[in-house]
């Protein structure tokens, strides 16, 4: 009987020894370097989500909101690498932060998310647990914004090979304010006491984009930023209301936080050829509402008719970008420019354009004046009701003209550099450009020699992505781009002429050029040269400098320089003396000829 029970006791020993090793092991080999480290750059291993840009050669931005990575993998452990962040808080407050939400699939099954602040270095995002299936996909998204916090990352490191996930069928961009940001709905608020604007405060999975992108199991591209407008922005300083609004910020790479510590991005221009979603919806208006007319701004609420001119203006920019897109726009019912939308959207043709109009129900803005959870709940509905009315909202053009390969081309006015990007659909799919120059057409009879500016072939990537980069001469008059895929066997064109030039703004001070006040020279002279004038219509604008001291905002001087006998290349020139007390210098160049006043900057700073 002892023998029998000794024996017993002896397996359960063994058993329990056996476990502990097995547990010892698994422990032991991620200890001592057995997982891997891979890149988050190189598209082998993650999907990049959202917009971003490469810092150095292997690093890159996540800094807008629902921005991230997402992969596939058959792990039990994974790490991401933070190699730079910073942070801006007041004091004490609890307001900075760089938080992000993980979330585990089983296929297109949600298991769980988790909400999870990142810090520098190493970050464990992904542990198994009990019930998860053995390949799982995981995403890593942002989840507070980036005037909070602004970061960079390079690798992941795992206990078996990432791959990265498809992409999936159904694309949307949310383009928008606070209320897509997901301000206010946070399950964990801090006390507005504390800090009411502190990072944690946001969760843009929460938002009415998170839970429509999820209803549809499709992945969201979030174009948003609290305070911004299609015009203005929600702010009681000059310098700041008309800069980087919504509009301007719709074409970033990087979004722009007003803030010289934070911001990280150059106004590089997004590659829209990258993603084209079937959906995009906007939701603005509520900051070109804001007013400030009580402080010495003078910033009250946008007229309708800017407003209008302003909003028309995105809409146009939005269509161009994304031509096969259905476009939703939307605002609460008897708010500022709810009338205002609809009539734009009506004039652009409607549905039969794919343009339509949600008039949102009213809600209580009980969170920090911002919808909670559940309103945003509530507003998701809506919207879901809305796209499910539409026909045909998730088809994608197969054939003909609307599967247009050209989506994106530049022209720099002032360098005749243009860059040509698109889309095939097709690897390894051979794709010719030829550019004709002003008065010649492509032809039996033309003549590569004398009436082409450019010609060239090359081969598409596995995802079917092109691009050309070249150079022509400037000569006056509309240049044809002609562009071929064998694989869609159908050639698209496009014309671009140098006209409407972007003026070039050059500033000097005692002959040397000024980057920071500290290169001011001891007469502290400052002299303005803007060039690249349209051939025809001369230089119709105004070149302003503006003094910074605090953040009161001064007009130093102005001129009109308009001229019809202007030749291309010619400088206006603008000398201005420098006050002592001047600590920021602004130069920008107005367009008459147009409402949103800014379009070529220069900053002088400490």
């Amino acid at each position: 009987m002892q023998r029998v029970q000794f024996q017993k006791k002896s397996k359960r020993i063994i058993s329990v020894c056996l476990c502990l090793m097995l547990v010892l092991s698994t422990v032991a080999a991620w200890a001592i370097g057995t997982v891997e480290e891979y890149s988050l750059t190189s598209g082998d291993y993650v999907r990049l989500l959202g917009r971003g840009i490469m810092v150095g050669e292997d690093s890159r931005t996540f800094n807008w909101p629902n921005a991230g990575f997402e992969f596939e993998f058959s792990g039990t452990k994974a790490e991401v690498y933070v190699d730079y962040i910073f942070l801006y808080g007041q004091g004490n407050l609890p307001n900075e932060g760089c938080y992000f939400n993980v979330a585990v699939y089983d296929g297109d099954t949600l298991k769980r998310v988790t909400r999870m602040e990142l810090s520098d270095g190493w970050n464990t995002i992904y542990t198994y647990q009990d019930g998860d299936p053995e390949i799982k996909k995981i995403m890593l998204v942002r989840s507070s914004e980036a005037l909070r916090g602004v970061l960079t990352m390079n690798k992941l490191r795992c206990d078996d090979e990432p791959k990265a996930s498809e992409q999936r069928e159904r694309l949307i961009e949310s383009i928008g304010d606070s209320f897509t940001v997901g301000y206010g709905n946070s399950p964990e608020l801090e006390d507005p006491k504390a800090d009411a604007y502190c990072a944690q405060n946001t969760d843009n999975w929460n938002s009415y984009t998170g839970m429509v992108a999820r209803h549809y199991q499709a992945d969201n591209t979030v174009i948003a930023h609290s305070g911004k407008g299609a015009y203005k922005n929600n702010t009681r300083y000059p310098e700041q209301a008309f800069v980087h609004t919504m509009s301007d910020q719709f074409g970033y790479e990087e979004i722009y936080v007003n803030n010289e510590k934070l911001n990280m991005s150059g106004e590089e221009e997004h590659k829209f050829y990258k993603y084209q979603p079937q959906l995009v919806t906007i939701w603005l208006g509520t900051n070109d509402a804001s007013d400030y007319s009580s402080y010495d701004s003078g910033l009250g609420p946008v007229d309708t008719e800017t407003f209008k001119t302003a909003y028309e203006k995105l809409l146009g920019n939005v269509r161009d970008k994304y031509p096969n897109a259905v476009i939703l726009n939307m605002s609460i019912d008897g708010s500022a420019y709810c009338e205002t939308i609809k009539s734009v959207v009506d004039n652009a043709g409607g549905g039969q354009n794919k343009y339509y109009m949600l008039v949102l129900n009213p809600f209580t803005t009980k969170s920090y004046d911002h919808p909670d959870i559940a309103e945003d709940e509530r507003i998701a509905e809506q919207i879901i009701a809305k796209v499910d009315s539409i026909p045909d909202v998730w088809e994608t053009p197969t054939e003909g003209e609307n599967d247009t390969q050209l989506l994106s081309l530049r022209v720099n006015y002032n360098t005749s550099e243009v860059n040509a990007y698109g889309i095939t659909k097709s690897g390894c799919d051979y794709v010719s450009a030829v550019v004709t120059k002003p008065g010649e057409t492509l032809t039996g009879d033309t003549n590569y020699e004398t009436d082409i500016a450019f010609l060239s072939q090359v081969t598409t990537n596995s995802a079917g992505e092109y691009s050309f980069e070249f150079k022509v001469d400037k000569l006056e008059g509309e240049y044809t781009f002609h562009l071929n895929s064998v694989a869609l066997n159908n050639q698209q064109k496009i014309g671009f002429t140098f006209k409407n030039l972007i003026p070039a703004i050059n500033v000097t001070s005692g002959g040397k050029p000024v980057i920071k006040m500290s290169d001011l020279s001891d007469d502290r002279d400052l002299k303005v040269a803007l060039s690249g004038f349209d051939v025809e219509d001369g230089f119709k604008g105004m070149l302003v400098v503006a003094q910074y001291k605090g953040r009161s905002l001064k007009l130093v001087n102005l001129k009109d320089a308009s001229s019809d006998s202007q030749l291309y290349g010619k400088e206006i020139i603008l000398d201005v003396n420098v006050a002592d007390d001047t600590d920021k210098i602004k130069v920008f160049y107005l367009n008459k000829t147009s409402i949103v006043p800014l379009i070529g900057s220069y900053d002088i700073v400490q």
